[in-house]
């Protein structure tokens, strides 16, 4: 029961109302929660180039392009907030 629960995908404004509500903890067995602007701040993420919808693939491509960008991050902050990014990701697509 992840972010697409049994669609192939899923539509912008419905990413935007998942990420809304939703406040997965950000490790397993934590209490500790994302916070409302940083969950906003993960609908940027995914660009005007994927469209209205966005797809498996393509929420697995954007995921591999941010540790793409991690790997050639040259401040730790950047490497930190791609690293929070890439795991909040992750988290919401398996859940």
């Amino acid at each position: 029961m992840g972010i697409y629960d049994k669609r192939s995908s899923i539509s912008r404004s419905g990413l935007k109302r998942y990420l809304r509500k939703e406040a997965p903890r950000t490790r397993p067995g934590t209490r500790q929660r994302v916070s409302y602007q940083r969950r906003m701040g993960m609908e940027k993420v995914f660009g005007k180039e994927f469209g209205q919808h966005i797809t498996k693939p393509e929420f697995k491509k954007r995921v591999r392009q941010l540790e793409k960008a991690k790997r050639s991050a040259k401040k730790p902050s950047e490497l930190i907030d791609l690293r929070r990014k890439i795991k909040y990701l992750k988290e919401i697509e398996k859940m």
